[in-house]
């Protein structure tokens, strides 16, 4: 079970870094209500989760000419790999099995709060998807990253 990559007219989870990844932010999922109007969900993210989320997001992007059963599926070795690369610390998979299981217990929590009034409270619970042998992956194609202007500038430089 999964979320459906983009066939819905929702808009995609937005990751909101403020001050940059190094900072943390905020994930931003914008759910249908039970009246067909837009719930938005806000979850805050540390530094350590949002840094999770962008190696996901990077491998799903990487991999966009690929077909959706076998696209974006990353282990926790090449995880751990992508964030050390990022972060120059170094981060082991028992961290980045931690790590994912935080952002999905910080999603249930949220949505918790607005099951009351969601057409279907499940869904969000599953934007990380795990499969034996396979590793890890975003749930959906599309996630929109907005960053501070000085961040987009570095990395569009350097």
């Amino acid at each position: 079970m999964h979320i459906a990559q983009s066939t819905s007219a929702r808009p995609a989870p937005v990751l909101r870094l403020p001050a940059g990844p190094g900072q943390g932010g905020f994930l931003i999922l914008d759910l249908e209500g039970r009246d067909g109007q837009s719930v938005k969900v806000v979850i805050k993210l540390d530094a350590r989760l949002v840094h999770v989320l962008l190696a996901l997001w990077a491998v799903m992007a990487a991999e966009e000419n690929q077909s959706w059963p076998a696209r974006g599926w990353c282990s926790a070795v090449r995880l751990c790999r992508m964030i050390e690369a990022k972060t120059q610390y170094p981060i082991g998979q028992k961290a980045v099995r931690n790590y994912i299981s935080q952002i999905r217990t910080r999603i249930a929590r949220e949505v918790r709060k607005v099951a009351d009034k969601l057409s279907n409270p499940l869904a969000p619970h599953l934007l990380i998807e795990g499969k034996r042998g396979f590793g890890f992956r975003l749930a959906t194609d599309r996630l929109e990253v907005v960053l501070p202007m000085e961040s987009l500038r570095a990395s569009l430089s350097g």
